[in-house]
């Protein structure tokens, strides 16, 4: 009956419902405890857009683990032990590196490593996204200075931080930003954002205040795994992006020796695309995800500009990536 179209002001809208179901077959349960399974069950549903889920034992034991993942992030971001981690970003053409970009990382002390794919979701999720982000600005911007200060770097130089939907809708955000380079006294223009499709898709109005007030900043707007989402060229006209990066799932299908073999063309069609539009357009453009010499030379023939994946170096540690700057060629 939820789903049955409704008519406001002579317009016909539909409605959905996220049902969470509790039984007690033996009738011994505590209506206390059967409104929590109800409702834990509920947000199951929710989560994972179903109409209705019914509460087990196995969603109890999930939720009992996430209560103590999220206690332990917020302690983990309290005592800064969730650090950032440097993935180079090499000119193509040059082989020199061009910047870093900033990864968070989270080695749990009893768990090990937590991957980003878990801990951010529930960051964002829970409301720590705003302190995370805080710790990932102030450890990136302050990194950053202190590279520039130790090492003869070109105005050029970079370091992108990635910036999720949730950040891009919290109206903190610039204050956030301008309070931390005014911190760690850093120029805006050596810092990237790098935000998704997704973000910009599902906050289109925030997002058009928020990066206008970024690109004032002179701070530039990296449109992250672009063709992977929506891909809208409409984004790219309506918002101020500086940088396209290709996603790495048409980086990793480039191969040589394609030419009669239409299957192995097409991602090479759609990267010329891409980096065709890019260019027209005055954008920079980053391949993700580079892993073997072939596919770094196909990008660069066709005019790509930087590349980063394992070819170059996964991501590393702050000591380990200002070692970095010694072992490969600095801009000069």
């Amino acid at each position: 009956r939820l789903a049955d179209p409704l008519v406001l002001d002579g317009n016909e809208v539909s409605i959905t419902g996220s049902i969470g179901i509790a039984l007690s077959l033996t009738g011994e349960k505590n209506p206390e405890d059967l409104l929590r399974d109800a409702d834990m069950a509920m947000y199951q549903a929710k989560t994972r857009r179903l109409g209705y889920q019914i509460f087990d034992a196995k969603m109890h034991a999930r939720a009992l683990d996430r209560m103590r993942l999220e206690i332990d992030m917020k302690r983990a971001i309290e005592r800064q032990q969730i650090q950032l981690h440097y993935q180079p970003i090499i000119s193509l053409e040059t082989g020199k590196l061009a910047g870093f970009e900033a990864l968070a990382r989270w080695q749990h002390d009893g768990r090990g490593t937590i991957p980003p794919a878990r801990f951010i979701p529930l960051a964002e999720e829970t409301g720590l996204v705003t302190p995370l982000s805080r710790s990932v600005f102030r450890q990136a911007c302050a990194q950053v200075r202190d590279w520039r200060t130790r090492f003869s770097l070109n105005d050029d130089f970079f370091v992108s931080v990635n910036v999720s939907s949730k950040q891009l809708s919290h109206r903190d955000l610039i204050d956030q930003l301008d309070r931390i380079l005014q911190e760690t006294s850093l120029d805006p223009e050596y810092l990237r954002l790098e935000i998704t499709e997704s973000a910009l898709a599902e906050n289109t109005r925030v997002a058009s205040y928020t990066l206008a007030q970024l690109r004032k900043r002179r701070i530039k707007l990296c449109l992250d795994d672009f063709g992977k989402g929506f891909s809208s060229l409409n984004y790219l006209h309506r918002f101020p992006i500086d940088v396209l990066k290709i996603d790495r799932s048409f980086v990793r299908r480039l191969s040589s020796g394609f030419s009669n073999d239409s299957g192995k063309k097409r991602p090479y069609e759609i990267i010329r695309t891409i980096v065709a539009l890019a260019q027209i357009l005055g954008m920079q453009v980053v391949a993700e995800g580079v892993e073997v010499s072939d596919q770094a030379a196909i990008l660069k023939e066709l005019g790509c500009e930087f590349g980063q994946g394992f070819l170059f170096s996964p991501a590393l540690d702050a000591a380990s990536a200002s070692r970095f700057f010694d072992c490969v060629s600095r801009p000069s």
